[in-house]
């Protein structure tokens, strides 16, 4: 799922979008009104950088493979935000922050310890994309079956029992729902 918006962002970079394209807080921090794609990536984060409340623009945060354990309820100011990437933190549940993000059509959250997927996660009406591959989630909560624009989940490698599958899929009957279990890696 991930790599279809790799594709679209490096085509974004290719079509001259690099004015609203920032990898360092310090250069996006130059033009904060400007700010629409922002990726933080391996940089060590342990906490939320507050800097982020000044990119009211923001689309795409990309704060993968830092340190992260929590994500503060300020999130929600970033309403213009289409596209957050947590993937490979130490985030051991979703905040409130996150799923109060008006316009959030994608959610990465894959390999952290998140051992729960909150009803409040039906706050986020516009998510299209759903990923917590290798997270520690047992089930997906059932009033998450509101989340009616769902295209694709990615639930490979989590806790879910296979027999679960088949009733995500009468939830979600149009999206395309991976769910592996165990390692096929020879494959």
């Amino acid at each position: 799922m991930q790599k279809y918006f790799i594709l679209i962002f490096c085509g974004l970079l290719q079509f001259g979008f690099c004015q609203s394209t920032f990898t360092t807080l310090e250069e996006a921090s130059k033009k904060p009104e400007s700010v629409k794609f922002l990726s933080l990536s391996k940089n060590k984060l342990k906490t939320f950088p507050v800097e982020l409340m000044n990119f009211n623009n923001l689309e795409y945060l990309d704060l993968s493979k830092n340190k992260l354990a929590h994500i503060p309820d300020t999130l929600k100011n970033l309403k213009k935000l289409k596209t957050l990437v947590l993937n490979n933190n130490k985030l051991a549940q979703i905040e409130k922050g996150i799923t109060n993000l008006p316009n959030l059509e994608e959610l990465y959250l894959a390999r952290n310890p998140i051992v729960e997927i909150p009803a409040h996660i039906t706050n986020l009406n516009a998510l299209v994309v759903f990923d917590c591959w290798l997270c520690h989630v047992e089930e997906l909560p059932e009033e998450m079956k509101a989340l009616k624009n769902l295209k694709e989940i990615d639930l490979r490698q989590t806790y879910i029992r296979e027999q679960d599958s088949d009733i995500y899929n009468e939830w979600w009957p149009d999206a395309n729902i991976q769910t592996t279990w165990g390692c096929n890696c020879g494959k």
